[in-house]
């Protein structure tokens, strides 16, 4: 089996989540195209804009989240996911500082 049928075969349950509710005025046309769900993420990081979260806190995060997608055997599929770009990008910011 590929290692493509193989992630579609885990994540399929995905498909049938219910997205939670988007709190996106019809009239905010920088997000339009974005999913319920970004929205509604993205809405809760600005709420929280102030807040910190430290480097040990978000490794923490990375390790139970990229764990939990079912993928740990795919390397091929670890190495394209975007949350490790997400990470660098933090890392290289941090690095600038």
């Amino acid at each position: 089996m590929s290692d493509i049928e193989r992630i579609v075969e885990r994540g399929a349950g995905a498909l049938q989540a219910v997205p939670p509710p988007s709190t996106l005025p019809p009239d905010e046309p920088e997000k339009a195209g974005l999913s319920p769900s970004r929205v509604v993420a993205l809405d809760g990081l600005a709420e929280h804009a102030s807040g910190s979260v430290s480097l040990y806190e978000l490794a923490d995060l990375f390790e139970t989240t990229c764990c939990a997608c079912g993928a740990e055997d795919l390397p091929t599929y670890c190495s394209a996911c975007p949350m490790l770009d997400l990470i660098n990008r933090v890392l290289a910011r941090v690095a600038r500082r």
